[in-house]
């Protein structure tokens, strides 16, 4: 996967340029792809160097016709309206590969999670989302964690996870959706969400405080010694 490296000088050039251009309306995955990047509602976050490929199987094919909407802290992907939602029936499956960039314009990532809305009815058929962290290659490249979100039509669902990550300031992300239908079976994906955290400005700043005091008081003792 090629990826543009950004480095910590020019990064607050391409946020400041993001914020005055910063499109009214949604994004699609289609602009993404294209080489659109986006800020979160927050401006904490900043996602970039978009892949997304749709396998043969996938109904809709058309990256345009799903759309992006930016969150406090992450993003949503649903098809447009008339469109959804994304379904598969009988025997037929498919999977929409996301792959990104997310960084931290301050404080570092803390934590992830993800939520699927879908729907899976008859044995063997399911819609899911597996979502795989690793570190950018220039930090290591290594594998971090990993999330998963499912609907199943014969067993146990599971339509949200979460994970706790150590501090990142940047990572690259490999997202998969996915939909298997067997025969007499279906299933469908409405929405899915991606959501971050970082910590607020004022939370850095108690802790920093907090942190210098004890320094404060430790050398103070010292002296008294």
């Amino acid at each position: 996967m090629v990826r543009i490296q950004t480095t910590s000088i020019a990064l607050p050039f391409l946020l400041l340029a993001l914020l005055l251009g910063a499109p009214a309306a949604g994004l699609t995955l289609g602009d993404l792809d294209a080489g659109e990047s986006f800020l979160s509602l927050s401006t904490r976050l900043f996602f970039t160097d978009f892949q997304v490929t749709p396998s043969p199987g996938l109904p809709v094919q058309d990256l345009d016709s799903y759309i992006v909407t930016r969150l406090q802290e992450g993003f949503s992907i649903e098809l447009e309206e008339g469109v959804g939602p994304l379904e598969v029936n009988h025997p037929q499956a498919g999977d929409l590969l996301i792959e990104y960039r997310v960084e931290a314009t301050a404080a570092p990532i803390t934590d992830a999670s993800l939520v699927l809305e879908g729907s899976a009815s008859g044995a063997g058929a399911f819609s899911a989302v597996t979502e795989d962290f690793f570190a950018v290659s220039g930090d290591g490249g290594a594998f971090i964690d990993d999330m998963i979100a499912v609907v199943t039509g014969g067993g146990s669902s599971q339509l949200t996870d979460a994970v706790v990550l150590a501090p990142v300031l940047r990572m690259d992300v490999i997202k998969d959706v996915q939909l298997s239908a067997a025969a007499g079976t279906s299933a469908s994906i409405t929405r899915v969400e991606q959501h971050f955290t970082t910590p607020e400005p004022s939370t850095i700043l108690c802790v920093a405080g907090g942190l210098a005091g004890l320094a404060l008081r430790r050398r103070a003792v010292s002296s008294d010694c």
